[in-house]
């Protein structure tokens, strides 16, 4: 029973939490582009070529690509848990799964765009590659955007959408908060341009405190429940008890 209780326990402890993945996704992927500080496109040959001869940035933007792979997998175990609380809500009924598979694609884009933007520089320090040519590099360093801002960003609208709309009737959210997925989810189909991608990163930050939030009221909630409940049987074995001493005398 004891057991019982502990694995219960640390049960709605990771379920309040879980939503923090949201938090590591921001974190991870605005760390994984800040790191690629490679040179502008228009920037000449020689400025590319000496960026990349250089160990530290090699390693700088190899990093970045794991990291941009981990920021795809909390984003990733991020929309799951919404999917999952909206499908809580809604039992017996049955919950569409798109907006959990969009989030496979959206996730999985971002990775493979992740990988795509270090694969050269993974190669020069893990193998024996040379340094390529500065078109190469340009065509390396630039191909794993695409993935992120056009491929990951078009599946993420559709899961904001879809998650909105569906934690909308199962009663998870508000009008408003409704409004917001809506606006982030056409905003995003604009990502093609970089900066709507930021939407993105709102729209995540704003839904886990939401649901973390409610985590600590149900939590509360439950607490409170489990107080009453202790007190109310603790008071009907004293009744009897009560009862039958005055009978004794």
């Amino acid at each position: 029973m004891e057991q019982a209780h502990r694995d219960g326990s640390r049960a709605a402890t990771w379920r309040r939490w879980e939503p923090l993945t949201g938090i590591a996704f921001i974190a991870l992927f605005i760390t994984g582009f800040l790191m690629n500080n490679s040179p502008n496109p228009d920037q000449s040959n020689a400025i590319w070529t000496s960026y990349f001869a250089d160990k530290g940035n090699r390693v700088l933007i190899t990093i970045s690509g794991f990291i941009l792979v981990a920021s795809g997998v909390c984003l990733l175990a991020f929309l799951t848990t919404v999917w999952q609380r909206i499908a809580a809500a809604r039992r017996p009924a049955a919950t569409s799964p798109v907006g959990v598979v969009t989030a496979a694609v959206a996730a999985a884009a971002i990775m493979i765009g992740g990988v795509g933007m270090a694969v050269v520089t993974g190669s020069m320090l893990f193998g024996n590659l040379a340094e390529p040519g500065p078109d190469t590099l340009r065509l390396a360093n630039d191909m794993g955007f695409p993935f992120i801002a056009v491929a990951g960003m078009f599946a993420a609208s559709l899961s904001v959408g879809a998650l909105s709309v569906q934690a909308y009737s199962a009663g998870i959210l508000g009008r408003r908060l409704l409004t917001l997925g809506l606006v982030v989810a056409v905003g995003l189909l604009a990502s093609a341009f970089f900066f709507p991608m930021v939407l993105l990163l709102v729209w995540t930050a704003v839904i886990t405190t939401v649901l973390v939030r409610r985590g600590a009221d149900a939590d509360e909630a439950a607490a409170l429940d489990e107080r009453l409940s202790t007190q109310l049987s603790g008071s009907a074995t004293r009744a009897p008890n009560s009862a039958a001493t005055p009978a004794a005398r």
